[in-house]
């Protein structure tokens, strides 16, 4: 579907799940859907420009479908080479932001020649005129059509420091480094990330897990985890995530919502008011659906997802360790880091 789709959808809607042209190759859905979608918008726009200008039909709709696949491929072709998930999130969400006009006249201008093949290439104002028009009313019938498919970008959410947000957290996180040569702490009241344990040269952790009153961490091309901390009398998550299912959330307070974490970077965070049961006699409700899943940076959610017991959701990121509070729509990036884990002292 349409770059305008990609970047209203994405970034406005916050994410929607359908995308094209100029920004296509950010689709997360099957391939197949790609190219029967652009096939869909082609053909809309080419009957546009039939049914507005009395093109001729048949060159209007081949050139339309020719034009979507083109800007696709372009789209495809600058996404490989540009990533912007290294910045911080204040600054990605400006520069998404900017992307919003940018990719819609981009897809114009690409597509333009093509409007004008229909056109038979006669007038330019109006060749352009055309293109614009049918791009905003398809852009407009898109919107209609994913709306309620839409997410909420954790981009968009307040972003506020860690320590404001965690100051009444009594818990202790871990969490690997951004090099996954060390497990950093962060103590209670939250304040200072100190080092707690440096793996020996040459290892790298992959993930940490509690399991029989100690901290382990897989270890990068070992089968063997490591006993790496003992934490005597604590309650910690996420427990024996090895054996767990992928994408359940622990909790180590009194949580109103489970979350589940998926394997695309859409998928994100899905926050309902209960586990999953095959048996329950009425379906789960959905509370919530976040995810980071916007231009040029998509960052895939680690599938292990704390609750702390002030209500907030620690999870990681791409390379983030990071807090959110969903009731107050608010954001904080504790460090650099992955696999965060979480305790507080046994009851």
């Amino acid at each position: 579907m349409k770059a305008k789709s990609l970047i209203f959808l994405s970034v406005i809607l916050l994410p929607a799940s359908a995308w094209a042209n100029a920004g296509t190759a950010l689709m997360w859905t099957q391939f197949g859907h790609l190219f029967i979608g652009n096939l869909i918008i082609g053909l809309l726009e080419g009957g546009l420009l039939v049914w507005l200008y009395k093109t001729p039909a048949r060159r209007s709709l081949i050139s339309m479908i020719l034009a979507n696949y083109f800007s696709m491929w372009v789209g495809a072709m600058a996404i490989n080479n540009v990533d912007l998930s290294p910045l911080e999130i204040p600054t990605l969400r400006l520069v998404v932001w900017g992307l919003l006009p940018a990719f819609f006249f981009i897809t114009v201008l690409l597509e333009s020649p093509f409007v004008a093949v229909a056109f038979d290439a006669k007038g330019w104002a109006r060749i352009t005129g055309a293109a614009l028009l049918t791009h905003v009313i398809s852009y407009g019938l898109l919107i209609l059509w994913y709306a309620p498919t839409h997410q909420t970008n954790l981009i968009d959410q307040e972003i506020v420091p860690a320590a404001a947000l965690l100051k009444d957290t009594r818990a202790d996180i871990y969490f690997l480094s951004a090099e996954r040569k060390q497990i950093l702490k962060l103590s209670a009241p939250l304040t200072r990330v100190e080092v707690a344990y440096t793996f020996e040269t040459g290892e790298k952790g992959v993930g940490l897990y509690f399991e029989g009153g100690a901290l382990w961490s897989a270890l990068e091309n070992e089968e063997a985890p490591r006993r790496v901390l003992t934490l005597e009398g604590q309650r910690c998550t996420p427990q024996g995530a090895r054996d767990e299912p992928r994408g359940l959330s622990q909790d180590l307070g009194a949580a109103k919502f489970v979350v589940n974490t998926g394997t695309w970077a859409a998928e994100g965070l899905n926050l309902f008011d209960r586990p999953w049961q095959p048996d329950a006699a009425s379906p789960r409700k959905l509370l919530a659906h976040y995810a980071f899943d916007t231009v040029f940076a998509r960052w895939g959610i680690y599938p292990r997802v704390t609750l702390l017991p002030s209500g907030l959701i620690l999870f990681s990121a791409r390379d983030r360790v990071l807090v959110l509070d969903h009731a107050q729509a608010r954001l904080a990036e504790i460090e650099r880091g992955f696999s965060p884990a979480a305790c507080v002292a046994a009851p």
